[in-house]
């Protein structure tokens, strides 16, 4: 079994042995996303959200989940809310990449559109 696979097996008993507990939500999400099955990691990690709403570990997580779905809104709330929850986070430095990004990504669409 691959380390991610077995990240994700790891974590789905632990979600069986603690189910809703935030950390646990937070890191199967995102492991699951990066996996490949994006749609169930963004869902497993509103739900770690819904639990924690200023943990800045799933803002952030969930805005670079956000960031890379081309979701520039959400992602860019999420990495504000993040910076005024714990403001000594690197959350400029990421809402900075989502303005580029968002910018390069509507000048790709427009020069291909």
């Amino acid at each position: 079994m691959a380390n991610g696979k077995k990240s994700i097996d790891y974590l789905e008993r632990s979600d069986e042995i603690e189910p809703n507990h935030p950390e646990i939500l937070r890191c199967l999400g995102w492991s699951i996303f990066h996996d490949g099955q994006r749609k169930r990691g963004i869902i497993l990690l509103e739900r770690a959200l819904n639990l924690s709403a200023n943990d800045p570990l799933i803002l952030s997580d969930l805005g670079v989940c956000y960031l890379n779905e081309k979701n520039f809104e959400r992602s860019s709330y999420l990495f504000k809310k993040c910076w005024k929850s714990n403001p000594k986070r690197k959350s400029p430095e990421c809402l900075n990449a989502v303005r580029f990004f968002q910018k390069e990504f509507k000048k790709l669409r427009e020069n291909n559109g």
